[in-house]
C-alpha cells in the first residue's frame, strides 16, 4: 500500500474497500477501481489504464479514461494518492 499508513487505514473487500483517515475522522468507500488505484498507487492516468487493461484483462472500452482520470482527482483530492 503505498497511501500514508499513518494517517490513513486502508481496509479491502471484494468488490472494493474503506479509508479511515485518521487526521479528519472521514471513512472513504472506495469501488473495485478506486482500491487498485489506491493499492498500486497508479497517480498517472495513462499508466494507470495501461496497468488496468494488463492486471484484469478488460477490452479497451471497458474503462474509459475519463473516468479514471476523474478517479484519480478524486483520491487526490482525499489525499489517498
Amino acid at each position: 500500500m503505498k497511501t500514508n499508513a499513518e494517517r490513513f487505514d486502508v481496509v479491502r473487500w471484494e468488490a472494493g474497500g474503506a479509508a479511515y483517515d485518521r487526521l479528519s475522522g472521514t471513512t472513504h468507500l472506495l469501488d473495485g477501481l478506486a482500491m487498485a488505484l489506491v493499492e498500486c498507487g497508479l497517480s498517472d492516468p495513462a499508466a494507470a489504464l495501461t496497468w488496468l487493461h494488463t492486471h484484469y484483462d478488460t477490452a479497451e472500452d471497458d474503462l474509459p479514461l475519463q473516468q479514471i482520470e476523474d478517479g484519480i482527482e478524486n483520491l487526490k483530492a482525499a489525499g489517498l494518492l
